[in-house]
């Protein structure tokens, strides 16, 4: 008991401190203190458990991805490869409203960890036309990056749920369907409820093909990326490799390119994320104190000796486990096997599957600690309050909805 009011006073601190735009890493390493001393842990123990988070293939790979997506934002930044990309894209789709919704989202698809700090300079420029505030261009990253995610097949929580359970990955889909509409009407309008009209947005008056080829070479670092990881599965920095690689060189002609590369190269260094690299290292350091808490354990014994409904809490234990992890498949790991004996008295053993997917999900995407929100309020320079409480009542709304839904199935 002691180590899960030890887990609920540590998160509360990073909630109190993250509203106070305080440093992500020492806020992280504030929580991860409060957890260690509510977890009697000597410093010995305390300094394996921050080892085994910083020398984690999970972490490494996480870091150096942050860091390349950081490095190869710089650069097409700089080059010109994002705006021209968006202006082919305004000329083939005509309306900045549709845009915003589907980059962040595309990119989301990709699955890339730290996609959604990549996205940040697509949806600020495009915001900027719309009009919107700091605040609510932040919000759209966020909320653009999920608002499907939960029916694409190779999101790491439903590659979970499905390998966790006996669902199928067309039942899961199928049944997350009606949540992913509810949630897309209610999260669209209320992003675009006070944006500025973007239909009338012209880009350079170009054929169809040209807009195309526009458009394909602006983002072909990303898409190269994105083949790369797809046909050889490479780890997502080596994927960027080659992605930086042709950023590095794309545009680049005239009588000016020996002092544009140089410029370019400087750029190598100056694009790496030094704060954002190390409040991801203080946020794996504090997953890794909750993981070795057995907090998780004493949750589930007190939810199961409490009396709680079984749908509530099929729905509840999926949703904290992912607000305190900052991690879809890490809840799904963690409470499945606890909530799996359940599944047989609720009725639709399948639909209540679904209804810990949904949990799961929201609980993650409203978490304190999820790097989406953290690296988006760190690009914009906004609280974390500008995306946080937004994001949970569209959330409570469609985890509502999916309640009485899948309980009536």
């Amino acid at each position: 008991m002691r180590e899960l009011v030890g887990v609920i006073v540590a998160v509360a601190l990073v909630f109190v401190l993250l509203f106070l735009r305080k440093n992500m890493a020492l806020v992280m390493l504030g929580g991860s203190l409060v957890l260690a001393l509510f977890m009697r842990v000597d410093l010995a123990e305390s300094f394996r458990i921050i080892s085994d988070a910083l020398i984690s293939t999970e972490t490494i790979n996480l870091l150096a991805a942050i860091m390349g997506i950081g490095i190869l934002s710089e650069l097409m930044y700089h080059n010109g490869a994002m705006g021209k990309a968006i202006e082919a894209l305004k000329e083939l789709i005509r309306e900045s409203r549709v845009l915003l919704m589907l980059l962040p989202s595309l990119i989301g698809l990709l699955s890339i960890p730290g996609g959604a700090y990549f996205s940040a300079p697509l949806v600020e420029r495009v915001g900027t036309g719309l009009k919107m505030s700091p605040a609510r261009r932040a919000l759209a990253n966020v909320y653009f990056r999920h608002f499907i995610m939960t029916i694409y097949p190779f999101f790491p929580g439903f590659i979970a749920m499905i390998s966790l359970s006996d669902i199928s990955a067309g039942s899961l889909a199928a049944l997350s369907i009606p949540p992913v509409a509810v949630g897309s009407l209610v999260g669209t309008w209320f992003v675009f409820r006070k944006a500025g009209r973007g239909s009338t947005v012209k880009g350079e008056q170009q054929s169809f093909v040209k807009n195309i080829k526009s458009f394909l070479y602006g983002l072909l670092p990303l898409i190269l990326a994105a083949a790369v990881l797809v046909a050889l599965g490479w780890p997502f920095w080596a994927a960027l490799l080659s992605a930086l690689a042709v950023a590095l060189f794309q545009y680049l002609a005239g009588k000016g390119w020996p002092a544009e590369l140089k410029k370019r190269l400087f750029l190598l260094f100056k694009g790496i994320p030094v704060n954002i690299l190390l409040g991801v290292a203080g946020i794996m350091v504090f997953k890794e104190f909750i993981a070795n808490s057995g907090a998780m354990e004493q949750l589930s014994d007190i939810f199961n000796h409490a009396g709680v409904p079984p749908v509530l809490l099929i729905l509840l234990f999926p949703y904290l486990a992912g607000l305190v992890t900052g991690s879809c498949y890490a809840s799904l790991g963690l409470t499945l096997p606890v909530l799996m004996p359940l599944l047989g008295v609720t009725g639709n053993s399948t639909a209540m599957l679904a209804l810990a997917y949904q949990g799961a999900f929201w609980g993650y995407v409203v978490s304190p600690v999820h790097l989406c929100q953290l690296l988006t309020v760190e690009y914009f320079k906004v609280p974390l309050t500008a995306v946080l409480p937004h994001m949970a009542w569209i959330g409570a709304v469609v985890l509502a909805f999916s309640t009485v839904f899948f309980t009536l199935l």
